[in-house]
């Protein structure tokens, strides 16, 4: 029998680059703007609006940056790139029928920004966005969130760049797989995708066994 595979990609570090936004991205972002406040402290309220606890518009004044908070959103949100590759493997997802979710901690009103921003909200057909889940992986919360909504006859394949999400979405019976260029380097035996290539070679592996099956 032939069972229904979806692909549940992480957004930093999987969709889009850097990984360490939040360091490489929003904190550089904000300084530029003027924000004086310690690196710890910026971090914290990233995580209280990425958990839904701050609007955008909060998170911009109790960072002490000035500005139309809509205009700032889309300024740090053009910031990011996609990752080399997506577009190919989500074309081949879409010629092969197959779903393609996310599952990120992030701002929900960034998310949807970077997702209409380069043009990803068709391709990708369901986000579970931590700002709308009140969770952030690891937490359990956040996949059963994505698992509520899915087929429980369906293999769930999620694709993260921090193994601690990865153990975390096996624990919760998920097909975790490691992705960077560094995965195969992480001592732990895991699943490993260097790029969308090799994932794309993964997920083919899985069907034609199923298939068989």
């Amino acid at each position: 029998m032939n069972r229904e595979i979806i692909v549940a990609l992480d957004a930093m570090g999987v969709i889009y680059q850097p990984g360490a936004d939040v360091d490489e991205l929003v904190i550089p972002f904000v300084r530029e703007r003027g924000c004086t406040k310690a690196d710890a402290e910026i971090v914290a309220l990233y995580n209280d609006a990425s958990l839904g606890l701050l609007s955008t518009r909060e998170l911009w004044t109790r960072l002490d940056v000035a500005g139309d908070p809509e205009h700032l959103d889309r300024g740090i949100a053009a910031r990011y790139t996609v990752t080399d590759g997506l577009h190919d493997f989500l074309r081949w997802c879409g010629d092969a029928g197959l779903p393609v979710a996310c599952i990120s901690n992030d701002v929900s009103e960034w998310a949807t920004l970077r997702a209409r921003h380069f043009r990803l909200s068709d391709a990708i057909a369901s986000w579970t966005i931590s700002g709308d889940v009140g969770a952030r992986k690891p937490d359990a919360a956040i996949y059963e969130a994505f698992l509520s909504a899915v087929s429980p006859h369906t293999t769930c394949v999620f694709v993260d760049d921090r193994p601690r999400n990865v153990a975390a979405a096996a624990s919760r019976g998920m097909h975790g797989v490691l992705f960077g260029p560094g995965a195969a380097t992480f001592p732990q035996a895991m699943t490993v995708a260097a790029d969308f290539a090799v994932l794309k070679g993964l997920i083919q592996e899985m069907r034609a066994d199923s298939s068989a099956r």
